[in-house]
Formats: structure tokens, sequence, C-alpha cells
């Protein structure tokens, strides 16, 4: 089945007795809408940039390719993930430890566990 980001903003949820906050769920699916419509431009002129580039010149397949190699790179960068908020924090190597032993102490000193709300885990 197809999505389309229209799709997504006019999907409607039953409720339910503990019901859900419209807002929220409004929210997320004119977030998700808008990525995916980001995401589906970004692939059409992908495509259209790959059927010219079967017609490209050697020259021109060099060029290309490095253009998608540097924007590869710099949208697999942590930052670009966390200027859109796909991330809840950059973590540096060197402070790893620090921060797992702050998070393994927040844990042990919590008397109650709150219900898990889980993200996007990107790697």
């Amino acid at each position: 089945m197809k999505i389309t980001p229209i799709d997504i903003r006019q999907q409607q949820f039953g409720r339910t007795l503990r019901g859900l906050d419209a807002r929220e769920v409004d929210s997320f699916l004119n977030l998700v809408s808008d990525e995916l419509e980001t995401n589906l431009k970004e692939n059409n002129r992908l495509r259209e940039e790959l059927a010219r580039m079967k017609d490209a010149t050697e020259k021109d397949r060099k060029r290309i390719v490095s253009e998608l190699e540097a924007r590869y790179e710099h949208q697999s960068d942590p930052r670009y993930a966390a200027a859109r908020l796909w991330v809840d924090e950059i973590i540096m190597p060197e402070d790893t430890r620090e921060v797992l032993v702050r998070c393994l102490e927040l844990c042990d000193h919590q008397t109650t566990m709150p219900a898990p709300r889980f993200g996007v885990l990107q790697v």
C-alpha cells in the first residue's frame, strides 16, 4: 500500500475510554507527513537525476557521484539528525562513561518506572 502525505494528514483514529490527545496525534501526523513529503520530493528529484545520469558523460557521472557522496556524508552526521529533532542528545565518545553512570544512577533511584515512550532510534 502506497501512503502519501495527504493520507497521513487525513488519517482518523478511533477513540477509547482513555482516548487520545488529538493535538498530539495531529502534531505527530503533521510532522510525519511533512517528512514524508520532503522524502518523496527528494526521491523524485533523485530519480530524475538518475535518468539524466544514464545519458551523462563519464565526467558528469563522476561529478554527480561526488555530489551524492558529499550529501550522504553531510546527512549521516549526528548533528544533521539533531537539527531535525531526530535525536535527543549527541553524546561525545569521551563523555559516554559519565553519561552512562549518570543514567544508571537515575534508574537506581527511580521508585516507579514510567511507561516507556520510545522515539526514533538512529544508529
